[in-house]
């Protein structure tokens, strides 16, 4: 990706209420205006109604996304902004605001956002004229988050004002790391002795998907085929798939023996009609919550649904 000017600008906003939030980020979108610089906008549902409350009419330069939806899985998310930037005409300068962290979120999911936020300083490093910001809300995020924020971000907005970040990582490592064990009755299959076609009817199974419609069903069905898949092609063919149910979320989980190297794996938009390299991806676009960690010991791709 190619723009003009500054290069590709990542900074965090600590605000401590909306007030604040919106201090910060509306004169933002008015410079952006001003400068007829498009931008995007994911927040959630409350913020985008002040926003929008708080700035003149656009004239259709401002896009807004419920990054509630958008971020359920942070694994959606650098594929969003790809997708936006490629709209838009070779040099245009650019503007954002995400905020993938709010309060509320698991733990779990934090720590993918986390990763995420990492990732986005790789993912757009060649797109200059983008500037994004990401808004961290200072009074109900615990202390550990706004500092790994600080760590994720080379640029810091607090009380108005802007400076690099000290403690500023270039580091990306989203596949390290392991996952807890789950909790409750797990159950197994091994994908070795199994088609694909088992795969599909074992995780469909009406008992262990009660609480998910037939579409949604549908989709976890997709997505740990396309992770069973994968092992099949491309780890040795040997793989052990788990299923089980665990804070409100049916949960799926796939392991074989393969390393994953690329860090953008499943970040970036794919051709979906693609014969190869959309598995990840999908993956991230089907379910609530993906986790993947890989190393030389294998892959763990572990996949959740909210159940309703």
């Amino acid at each position: 990706m190619t723009g003009s000017g500054a290069p590709f600008s990542h900074g965090a906003i600590f605000y401590d209420d909306l007030s604040g939030f919106l201090a910060d980020t509306v004169p933002f979108l008015l410079e952006g205006i001003a400068a007829a610089e498009p931008a995007l906008v994911a927040v959630e549902p409350r913020k985008v109604e002040a926003m929008r409350a708080a700035l003149p009419d656009p004239k259709g330069s401002i896009h807004f996304v419920d990054m509630t939806d958008l971020g359920r899985n942070p694994g959606r998310i650098i594929s969003a902004w790809a997708d936006f930037l490629a709209e838009q005409p070779t040099g245009q300068r650019l503007r954002g605001i995400g905020e993938p962290v709010w309060p509320g979120r698991s733990p779990e999911e934090i720590v993918e956002c986390q990763r995420h936020e990492s990732l986005l300083n790789l993912a757009f490093a060649d797109r200059a004229g983008f500037v994004l910001m990401c808004p961290y809300d200072r009074a109900l995020l615990d202390e550990s988050v706004l500092a790994e924020a600080r760590h994720s971000h080379p640029v810091l907005v607090q009380d108005g004002e802007t400076a690099s970040s000290n403690e500023y990582d270039r580091g990306v490592t989203p596949f390290a790391g392991s996952l807890t064990e789950p909790t409750g009755q797990v159950e197994m299959l091994d994908l070795t002795d199994h088609s694909l076609a088992d795969v599909r009817r074992w995780v469909s199974d009406d008992d262990f998907t009660a609480g998910l419609d037939p579409e949604r069903t549908a989709d976890l069905a997709l997505a740990v085929t396309e992770a069973a898949t994968n092992t099949l092609r491309h780890a040795g063919g040997g793989g052990e798939l788990r299923r089980w149910h665990q804070n409100g979320h049916i949960v799926c989980e796939v392991h074989d023996l393969g390393w994953i190297h690329d860090p953008m794996t499943g970040r970036l938009p794919v051709d979906i009609e693609a014969p190869s390299g959309r598995g990840i991806w999908l993956i991230h676009q089907l379910c609530d919550l993906v986790q993947i960690r890989s190393s030389e010991a294998g892959n763990v791709v572990r996949m959740h649904m909210a159940a309703s």
